[in-house]
């Protein structure tokens, strides 16, 4: 799924592209998907989607063409910071860059690694996550240099919202950490132990397997009851995207989770007690 902006946005089903211009609550089909597995669209006409290639559109998905790819490497994902500047990945630590909106592509290994994601600020500041950590770039992608945090093997996605990275991983591992770009005074690439990662801001939290926790039904539709054999303190619910769009606070062992509302999806539950944080997974149908 991709938004342009707050009402205009794109969804890849498994054969059709999907549109809405009013915030979702209405889709109409635009295009045929390709498959995707991703979608990224810089404008409501030009767009690109991950599937065996990459592939770019010029018509809002009506139609779609090759942008890059061969039969060496699988493309993990794609990132444009305006209609022209645009970045993407692949296998075995290959990171493109394009000046001239996908029609060409420059490639280079960067990494022993694969890199799962990419996710620039500005055309020269930026990230990309692979399967042993966190790297950063101040250059546009000429040099690089590891981030962290510590334990960033875990960690299989990437999102970023203003100026906070957020991680996500296997159990229910789930990290965030701000940073400052160096237009704002940061100076970040030493693993996150300087002035511009704040290194004090980090959380990591795992998916704890207490049984004397309940959360049910899972998958629910209109709502998911918690029920502790302690008090609660606080009950935050995060979306896939690493963003927080719940945070309560709260004395009972009871608390009832609306979600009729959500979009369908798989949603991570954190839950603060007496000398614990507990963090389950739940499915909205």
């Amino acid at each position: 799924m991709s938004f342009i902006n707050d009402s205009v946005g794109f969804a890849s089903g498994y054969v059709n592209l999907f549109k809405t211009e009013n915030a979702g609550a209405t889709w109409h089909t635009a295009g045929e998907s390709k498959y995707f597995e991703k979608i990224h669209f810089v404008t409501p006409l030009n767009g690109f989607g991950i599937g065996e290639y990459l592939y770019r559109t010029a018509n809002g998905g009506a139609n779609w063409s090759i942008s890059y790819g061969d039969d060496r490497f699988v493309v993990r994902d794609v990132d444009f910071v305006n209609e022209q500047v645009g970045f993407a990945c692949r296998e075995s630590g290959r990171f493109l860059t394009t000046h001239d909106g996908g029609t060409t592509w420059s490639e280079r290994v960067i990494s022993d690694h694969d890199i799962l994601n990419v996710d620039f600020i500005t055309e020269t500041f930026g990230f990309v996550l692979t399967d042993k950590g966190l790297l950063n770039t101040v250059d546009g992608g000429e040099t690089w240099t590891d981030y962290g945090p510590q334990g960033s093997a875990s960690f299989t996605y990437m999102a970023i919202e203003d100026d906070r990275i957020y991680l996500g991983g296997q159990r229910g591992v789930l990290a965030s950490k701000k940073f400052k770009t160096p237009e704002d005074g940061g100076n970040p690439g030493d693993g996150g132990d300087d002035p511009g990662t704040e290194p004090d801001d980090v959380t990591s939290i795992e998916e704890s397997g207490k049984e004397d926790l309940e959360l049910f039904p899972n998958p629910a539709t209109d709502a998911v009851v918690l029920s502790s054999s302690q008090p609660l303190q606080r009950v935050q619910v995060l979306d896939a995207m690493g963003k927080y769009i719940v945070d309560v606070s709260t004395t009972s062992s009871t608390y009832i989770l609306g979600m009729k509302t959500w979009p369908a999806g798989l949603y991570y539950v954190r839950i603060n007690r007496e000398g614990s944080i507990i963090v389950r997974k739940v499915v909205k149908r």
